[in-house]
């Protein structure tokens, strides 16, 4: 999908008053995000073999 096709009809407009008011916040440390997927969809499964979740 690219940006002309996002319907952001529904967004009201920001006045200047919420720019006057806008401050940039970046975070004190780097943020760690993990996750783990228990059951991989097809597209991206491995072709060999799962043994104690490593891929042979």
């Amino acid at each position: 999908m690219s940006d002309e096709d996002i319907d952001t009809s529904d967004i009201p407009p920001l006045s200047d008053e919420f720019f006057a008011k806008a401050q940039l916040r970046m975070p004190k440390s780097p943020v760690k995000v993990t996750f783990h997927i228990l059951k991989p969809s097809k597209g991206f499964r491995h072709k060999g073999k799962l043994r104690n979740n490593k891929w042979l």
